[in-house]
């Protein structure tokens, strides 16, 4: 019979990217938005995530978000 144990121990799960962990490290830290952006900014993969985020209909407040500080300062860093 497999435990969860077992199975816990068998999965591989990817690590986060570097540039997601340092944003992370500077949103916990109370770094600014500016820095914080300029950290995401390092991963463009990211950003376009992000910016398809702000723009998808649960974020959208009217005008999409043109830069990785307005999408943070939309999303919140919490």
């Amino acid at each position: 019979m497999t435990t969860a144990t077992d199975i816990a121990s068998d999965l591989q799960l990817p690590s986060l990217p570097e540039v997601i962990l340092r944003a992370l490290d500077a949103c916990h830290s109370g770094q600014s938005y500016r820095e914080i952006s300029r950290i995401v900014s390092a991963d463009t993969a990211l950003v376009t995530r992000l910016l398809a985020l702000t723009s998808s209909a649960l974020y959208h407040r009217g005008a999409p978000s043109h830069s990785v500080e307005q999408a943070l300062l939309r999303l919140g860093t919490r």
